[in-house]
């Protein structure tokens, strides 16, 4: 059953425990959580199911009626829980494997591959290969894919003082001869016992971003805002997103509920309701863009 982040494990505990300043792409994760969640908001009537079998794995289902969509999948530890396999397939014959693997101390990988059923034998199949190296001090991350031509990249980000990480990223794709890259710079720091960050990105097309979060109320309300300005057309957007745990008494119980809201200058609004039910967690939302609402319903047993 799915469990909510509260605010106080998920920022209380980060800023005060952390001891790695974690991948490069997820150094705004604080603020992406309040904001970003839009992009993989759920659509429609989603249901799904997971159960464990015996110790180390476990089976899935998801489900969907409008437009139908079905994926079953399973997963398991393996080698004394160094290796982890999740495998799924879904109506349209489309399969996902990923292996996650503790390859040393401070080394992991992960391998995703990505091939329909009916194509496999004509088609190779889409694979993405990642290593990473974490420290106390710095994350490093290797990754490589065969998508689109094949990429290669490379990211680091680094701890250079308790409250300062900074890092880059870099990509090379062969087949074009052309690469990119992206520089980015976090602090964080308490106002009084009140945690914040701030952050700010930028890569060569010329994107420009500037975020900050704060928690109003440990373990109740936190606030994240994002500027983004490219540039070189200087096109520009603002975003702003809360999230709001309390809990309401329903009988003898209390029922914990987590409310996020997230408006942009670009007029793309959206609110989620997700709370807990004994037996299940459920999850209401809405994105309403070009003043045309779109609705979503989760349930995961």
């Amino acid at each position: 059953m799915y469990q909510f982040n509260k605010l106080k494990d998920t920022v209380m505990s980060y800023f005060e425990t952390n001891t790695s300043p974690g991948p490069f792409n997820e150094i705004d994760h604080l603020t992406s959580k309040n904001i970003d969640y839009i992009n993989d908001f759920q659509y429609g009537v989603n249901i799904f199911l997971k159960r464990n079998v015996r110790n180390n794995f476990t089976t899935g289902i998801e489900f969907s009626p409008s437009p139908m969509f079905f994926r079953g999948s399973f997963g398991g530890r393996l080698l004394n829980d160094s290796t982890t396999v999740d495998l799924s397939v879904d109506n349209s014959h489309d399969l996902e494997v990923e292996v996650n693997s503790q390859l040393a101390k401070n080394v992991t990988s992960k391998v995703y591959a990505n091939s329909n059923l009916n194509k496999m034998g004509t088609n190779r199949p889409d694979m993405v290969g990642t290593i990473c190296y974490q420290t106390p001090r710095y994350f490093s991350e290797l990754k490589m894919t065969n998508k689109n031509d094949g990429l290669v990249g490379i990211s680091h980000l680094q701890s250079v003082a308790r409250n300062i990480a900074v890092g880059f990223e870099a990509y090379y794709k062969a087949s074009q001869k052309s690469g990119g890259g992206s520089l980015a710079a976090r602090y964080q720091g308490f106002r009084g016992k009140q945690p914040f960050q701030v952050c700010s990105t930028y890569n060569v097309m010329g994107d420009l971003s500037i975020s900050f979060f704060t928690s109003l109320m440990p373990a109740f309300i936190d606030l994240a805002t994002r500027y983004t300005l490219n540039t070189n057309n200087l096109q520009s957007m603002f975003e702003i997103g809360s999230n709001i745990d309390f809990h309401v008494k329903v009988g003898q119980r209390h029922v914990p509920i987590s409310l996020v809201l997230r408006t942009s200058s670009t007029f793309v609004h959206s609110a989620r309701f997700q709370f807990n039910l004994p037996y299940a967690s459920v999850s209401v939302g809405t994105v309403i863009s070009n003043k045309k609402p779109s609705f979503g319903l989760t349930l995961s047993l």
